[in-house]
């Protein structure tokens, strides 16, 4: 038997797995749990998973999640840390805040979705 495509153990959580009258999803991760497909209170593992999707079932994945907005945090933490770089006391407290500043910064500009192009 050949692996089906997409396998069963890649599929995120809240996969459904549509057969006839069998609706069974995904409620855990395949590498911690051995059962991660339930259906109406039985356990199945990602080999039934193949199994079914092999024979034809329908596989409905999950709607996408909303993009995180961590950034913010990022944001709010750079200028906190830019405010009490300026209110320390001695020099070690205005480096540490100063390499705060950098390291947030960097983090805020990586984690910052992508902008729509507003020139065209």
């Amino acid at each position: 038997m050949s692996e089906p495509f997409p396998a069963p153990a890649d599929l995120p959580i809240g996969t459904v797995i549509t057969n006839g009258g069998l609706i069974a999803q995904k409620t855990g991760p395949s590498d911690r749990d051995p059962w991660p497909w339930t259906c109406d209170a039985v356990v199945y593992s990602d080999e039934w998973a193949a199994t079914v999707i092999t024979n034809g079932a329908h596989v409905t994945l999950p709607p996408p999640r909303r993009p995180r907005r961590i950034w913010h945090l990022f944001n709010a933490l750079t200028l906190v840390n830019l405010v009490l770089m300026f209110t320390a006391d001695d020099t070690a407290s205005r480096v540490l805040h100063a390499v705060a500043v950098v390291a947030f910064a960097v983090a805020t500009l990586a984690t910052r979705p992508p902008r729509p192009d507003w020139r065209s």
